[in-house]
């Protein structure tokens, strides 16, 4: 193995190390080890109900139906979305991608963000598909 190879593997092994930090703090931030928890805990106390979804370091998407069945995954990103009843509204935040966070605290930050801006956005849609306008 050459010079950049190994220099390659090693900022590989970083992000990986960085990443599993990142999910971790997440998790534990809330009290969980497992994604399937914590997509169990948002939706029952959000009231949007929103899901969850991940991305694996393989680059498989595993949404909150299978995340009981994941079992211990790389998780490198995540994604926030719901439907909105009465209206069939999807909002879906973008993806967040742990290799963009600067640390475990920034992608707790930016899952909160998402939450909140799902959430929030549901509730307009909701409100918006209830509510006549008078035009």
């Amino acid at each position: 193995m050459n010079e950049i190879q190994q220099m390659e593997m090693d900022e590989a092994s970083a992000m990986a190390a960085h990443c599993a930090s990142c999910a971790q703090g997440i998790l534990t931030s809330h009290g969980f080890d497992t994604w399937h928890e914590l997509y169990r805990d948002i939706y029952k106390w959000t009231p949007c109900g929103p899901w969850l979804a991940v991305e694996t370091a393989d680059g498989a998407w595993i949404d909150c139906d299978d995340l009981d069945d994941a079992g211990d995954i790389e998780v490198v990103g995540f994604r926030v979305g719901t439907i909105v009843e009465g209206s069939n509204a999807e909002i879906n935040a973008d993806w967040v991608y742990f290799e963009d966070c600067e640390s475990p605290a920034d992608a707790l930050a930016n899952f909160h963000q998402a939450v909140e801006w799902v959430d929030a956005e549901a509730k307009e849609s909701f409100w918006e598909a209830r509510v006549p306008r008078a035009d």
